[in-house]
């Protein structure tokens, strides 16, 4: 009796808060008995939004203090054993712990509620599915007129069967320095995009392709262009944390700013474009059960296959504080390493910049 109270103490309370409710009728019960009207926005790293009518912003709550939910909107829903649902969500009344989803496609699911990664309220519209993040940087320093810009933006679509990112990210530095009477600008520029597709083909498995750009001043680099094709598996993807392992072939074009004078004719041409056929190993890792804090790291590494001894590591660290507003404070650390370089250009180049965001 000790344990059938509660269950039927709380399957009566849902049924009343759905009776109540208005324009917001989704149902949540925390497990110290207290509940809450409103509606149910998303779950994203181990915490739970939900919006009401009695507060001007929103209502955040861990994941791990639900016991009883319940909401007939629609939501793209991720569990730990990599499985994707479309549907409305419901606590299971029989089976405490538990949650019913009513997918769209393939009926009534029933999953433990511990097991549900993430979902997000999702119309059938292209816009409803859309993630965006910006963030600006700006340093002014009076000794030689230093100065330095940055940004990035980030944007994302997410569906039942795959996912795409795509970002932008540039950093220049500006200063004047003196030399016999003149002043001299000196300007450097780092410049990197890319853009990513990932096909979800069992559970959190996933096949990937991808290309990366990027311009550096340091690594005397126009153009560095790598189009990668793999697989990848999420080996761990909870409330408070992912881990990803990837792996496949990549094809690797390059263009330098460097010259070769010929020891001859003294004419100068710039060093033709090279291409390699390179493996890649990627491992990325992902914390947020750190209050406001997201810590999230990445390395990949390059073996080539066509030039002997060759081997390029992207490693990139990066950690947010969120607060008011969707307004966040980041830091952020990016490193290339290039064991066999051109003659002139530098073997590696890094980047640590601060920024002030917004996320969508």
């Amino acid at each position: 009796m000790k344990t059938f109270y509660p269950r039927f103490f709380y399957s009566i309370l849902l049924s009343l808060l759905s009776l109540a409710g208005t324009s917001q009728n989704d149902s949540v019960v925390f497990t110290n008995g207290n509940y809450v009207v409103g509606e149910i926005k998303s779950l994203k790293q181990g915490i739970m939004q939900i919006e009401t009518d009695y507060s001007d912003d929103d209502f955040t709550v861990d994941w791990e203090m639900i016991r009883y939910v319940k909401s007939e909107q629609i939501y793209l829903i991720v569990t730990s054993e990599g499985e994707r649902y479309n549907g409305a969500i419901e606590s299971s009344a029989s089976e405490e712990g538990r949650v019913i989803v009513h997918d769209m496609d393939k009926g009534d699911v029933t999953v433990p509620l511990v097991d549900i990664v993430s979902f997000k309220t999702v119309d059938q519209d292209f816009i409803s599915r859309l993630s965006l993040l910006m963030s600006i940087g700006y340093t002014l320093t009076k000794a030689n007129n230093s100065r330095q810009f940055s940004a990035r933006v980030d944007v994302g679509y997410l569906s039942n069967t795959f996912a795409f990112d795509a970002f932008f990210g540039m950093v220049q530095s500006f200063q004047e320095e003196q030399q016999d009477s003149i002043i001299i600008k000196i300007g450097t520029k780092r410049t990197e995009g890319g853009a990513s597709l990932k096909f979800f083909f069992y559970r959190d498995w996933f096949a990937t392709v991808s290309t990366n750009l990027l311009q550096s001043s340091e690594q005397q680099l126009d153009l560095r262009a790598v189009t990668r094709a793999g697989i990848g598996n999420y080996i761990v993807n909870n409330q408070q944390m992912y881990f990803v392992i990837s792996g496949g072939a990549a094809w690797n074009y390059e263009a330098y700013d460097i010259y070769e004078t010929d020891s001859v004719t003294q004419i100068s041409t710039k060093v033709e474009p090279r291409s390699s056929a390179e493996a890649f190993l990627g491992l990325e890792y992902n914390i947020f059960d750190i209050g406001d804090l997201d810590l999230k790291t990445s390395l990949y590494g390059y073996p080539s296959l066509t030039e002997s001894g060759r081997f390029r590591t992207d490693f990139s660290f990066d950690i947010r504080y969120e607060f008011a507003f969707d307004l966040f404070f980041g830091i952020g650390f990016t490193l290339n390493y290039d064991s066999k370089p051109p003659e002139g250009a530098s073997p590696s180049d890094y980047v640590l910049q601060t920024t002030l965001g917004w996320e969508l």
